[in-house]
């Protein structure tokens, strides 16, 4: 009786897990491009082309963009989860009231650079003294010029700035009115000799004047109520940059499934010159998608100075690697900086007090904290205090060794799916007597299972 009243509770808990796993939806995720879809945003694609996210349980929604500056706001005005713009634009939205941080780096590097034609003698950039550029107004390489003088020991002075509007700056370089343009490494300076401009890059990374470049940002709300869809967004989007630099010409097909008039050769080339900004100096040795501080901090310093940028907010409010896979645990732990994290709660004012133990409480009762767990009775609901069904140690027929495994899976299925495994293994707790042995021939399928209920 005893070995059939086991096998009974195994069959009955395994049809539980397969119910919950079918019924729990994934969590519907809002993604907002820089731009209009091209090289380098396809990594996203293969991602999403290869199930990443939808094995972090993220039915991902990608929409093409209208700028750094507006995805940054968009984000900020909540009306997507997640954004991709260049930090100086996450830092400047964040100071005028956008409560958005970047959690993931994609291009550590800055892809500002003067594009120089080959023919126009200029070996240093010393030699652009007595040269004209020309540049769309407003541009953020243009803001930032001047330390790129004085980091090369160029008079500024001694070097004309022709201002033109739209694509009036790539006319004038064709044409040879102008020397030099400013342009981006991932743009212009690859149209350029694809039109017959021959050019030489001076990348401003390169000559000591870096910002960051694109990067993943969220709302602090969502980093404060679910962090556990941030964490599984970055490590999808990881997942899929890594599997694009191993494989670009998957990368490019996979982008070319939705917007099929991609150019293969463009975008590829687009692709890798994007690849070859992901690190900078600072993140040498650091996992893909680490926020260095160094690079935050020379970004902030030189908004102050050239940028006209008014702030006392330190770099480390603008980012966090709290969320990167195998980020350096002390940086993991302490980087986000906000008043309620990395502080203990007795030493919090009264109303930040609450919010940090009504985290706790929401911690406990429903694992990976969402806005919907909160909503059903998790942050200051006196019953939330207890552990979860799947806790208890009533629930002995499986075994205390399944507890871990148990909780971490729930985490992919939302707080639907908790909810509704919390009652079967309520009811599986009060049906069944516990055996004297534990269940090893069941723990040997338990991979099986699992992967059938990440797929049902």
């Amino acid at each position: 009786m005893r070995i059939l009243r086991v096998v009974t509770a195994s069959a009955v808990f395994a049809a539980a897990l397969l119910t919950v796993a079918g019924a729990s939806a994934q969590d519907k995720v809002t993604f907002r491009l820089n731009w209009i879809m091209y090289g380098f945003h396809t990594p996203f694609y293969l991602g999403l082309d290869r199930g990443y996210y939808r094995e972090e349980g993220i039915a991902l929604e990608i929409g093409e963009g209208q700028g750094s500056v507006r995805s940054a706001q968009t984000v900020g005005a909540k009306g997507d989860m997640f954004g991709l713009s260049d930090g100086p634009s996450v830092i400047n939205v964040a100071t005028k009231g956008g409560a958005i941080r970047a959690v993931m780096s994609v291009t550590s590097s800055s892809p500002y650079s003067v594009a120089v034609r080959t023919d126009a003698g200029v070996k240093m950039l010393k030699d652009l003294e007595g040269k004209t550029i020309a540049s769309a107004p407003g541009e953020a390489g243009l803001q930032l010029l001047p330390a790129l003088w004085k980091a090369n020991g160029v008079d500024g002075d001694k070097v004309k700035i022709l201002r033109v509007e739209g694509a009036g700056k790539m006319v004038a370089i064709a044409e040879k009115r102008v020397e030099a343009i400013m342009a981006g490494l991932d743009n212009q300076s690859i149209t350029l000799p694809r039109q017959g401009v021959p050019i030489t890059d001076f990348g401003y990374a390169k000559y000591g004047v870096n910002t960051t470049g694109l990067q993943i940002h969220t709302h602090e709300d969502t980093i404060k109520t679910n962090p556990d869809l941030v964490r599984r967004f970055v490590k999808a989007t990881v997942r899929s940059f890594e599997a694009a630099i191993a494989d670009p010409a998957a990368a490019i097909k996979a982008g070319q499934k939705v917007k099929a008039d991609l150019e293969t050769e463009l975008s590829l080339e687009q692709l890798k010159v994007g690849i070859a900004l992901m690190p900078s100096k600072a993140t040498a040795g650091k996992p893909t998608g680490y926020l260095a501080p160094e690079d935050w901090t020379q970004t902030l310093s030189l908004m102050k100075q050239y940028m006209g940028l008014e702030t006392n907010m330190n770099a480390d409010a603008f980012y966090t690697n709290q969320f990167v896979p195998n980020a350096p645990k002390m940086e993991r732990s302490s980087a986000a900086r906000r008043p309620d994290v990395g502080r203990p709660a007795g030493d919090l004012p009264a109303a930040e007090r609450r919010v940090v133990e009504d985290d706790a409480v929401a911690g406990r009762a429903g694992g990976a904290s969402s806005p919907r767990a909160t909503r059903i009775g998790s942050a200051r609901s006196p019953r939330s205090v207890k552990d979860p069904p799947w806790r208890s140690s009533r629930i002995s027929p499986l075994g205390t060794a399944h507890s871990a495994w148990i909780e971490s899976s729930m985490a992919k299925w939302g707080a639907t799916g908790r909810l509704k495994l919390s009652a079967s293994l309520a009811i599986l707790s009060h049906s069944v007597k516990p055996p004297t042995r534990t269940m090893s021939a069941w723990t040997t399928s338990r991979a099986p299972l699992r992967r059938k209920s990440a797929n049902s």
